[in-house]
């Protein structure tokens, strides 16, 4: 049995299925390992979502606002995304200005309890060229359209960090951005070659873990302990949402970017092919085909490296 799956995975190597490739992936922390999409399990979470300010270059007190639920992947923001197709805005409370999606104001205005305030449009074309600062890393980054940016949640800009989610990674690769990931195998924040210390996280960051216990995790508390610290912190509340966990700890997983192997899926027309054969099969009961089709049509390449 060893023997043929040895030599049907050597037939598959040779005919260029398989690759090394440095992608974000799921990784369990507690098991130090990468785990394919079947390994993963989605269980209600409870996230420490925020409102985070990033300055302008170029004008005073003026700031981008993005939300997240994952606090810990600020250290490696490398860019932020608009949608080209939303009226943006510039909101004047106090002194400060800030540019949101002018539909999500409401909600936004209502968390951050902005009471009096004026907005005036944000032109798309200026959007183009906006460039910002990091909140706490000496590094400044750009704005780039995608059409991944949508009008339920957050601001109307998402905070891009190609090393920790997949439509960041395939923004970032389309942009030139590194597939930069300051998370170490143990699932704590880590310097790495990619830029050199002074333009990565503060050194009270690193060592920092992950792994989520009581809701709660050192990761997270230090970079929310650095934007209050910065001012750059407008709101912070409690998320709930469906969230993917590792089946064998049952601890919330991580999306982290390191070299694995993968099996391409879209080589020589291989998904094509699955989909036809999924059409020659007999399903019982018969909805159970549209589960497995839809599966084989969205799924990413096969991430077949086992720590």
């Amino acid at each position: 049995y060893e023997a043929d799956e040895l030599r049907l995975f050597a037939d598959i190597v040779a005919k260029g299925f398989v690759y090394r490739g440095k992608k974000p992936v799921y990784w369990s922390i507690p098991c130090r390992t990468a785990l394919a999409e079947a390994e993963v399990e989605y269980a209600n979470h409870v996230s420490q979502s925020c409102f985070v300010k990033f300055p302008v270059v170029g004008l005073e007190k003026t700031f981008v606002v993005i939300w997240t639920t994952t606090p810990w992947t600020l250290p490696a923001n490398l860019a932020v995304a608009y949608n080209k197709d939303f009226q943006y805005v510039t909101v004047k409370v106090g002194d400060e200005n800030y540019i949101l999606f002018r539909g999500l104001l409401p909600v936004v205005a209502g968390k951050c309890g902005w009471t009096n305030y004026t907005e005036t449009p944000f032109a798309a074309e200026a959007l183009a060229r906006l460039e910002y600062q990091h909140p706490f890393c000496n590094r400044k980054s750009k704005a780039f359209p995608a059409d991944f940016v949508t009008a339920d949640t957050g601001t109307g800009f998402v905070h891009i960090a190609p090393g920790h989610g997949l439509d960041d990674y395939n923004l970032g690769r389309a942009n030139g951005l590194p597939v930069y990931s300051p998370v170490n195998d143990d699932g704590c924040l880590a310097y790495t070659n990619d830029f050199p210390p002074e333009f990565q996280m503060p050194a009270e960051m690193v060592g920092k873990s992950i792994l989520e216990k009581h809701g709660k995790s050192d990761a997270n508390e230090a970079v929310l302990h650095e934007l209050r610290v910065r001012h750059a912190l407008l709101h912070q509340e409690n998320y709930h949402h469906s969230y993917p966990h590792c089946w064998r700890s049952k601890t919330p997983v991580i999306f982290r970017a390191m070299d694995q192997w993968f099996i391409k899926i879209d080589h020589e027309k291989f998904r094509e092919t699955a989909l036809a054969e999924i059409d020659r099969v007999t399903w019982i009961p018969d909805w159970g085909v549209n589960r497995i089709k839809g599966a084989v049509q969205s799924r990413p390449d096969w991430c077949i490296s086992r720590q």
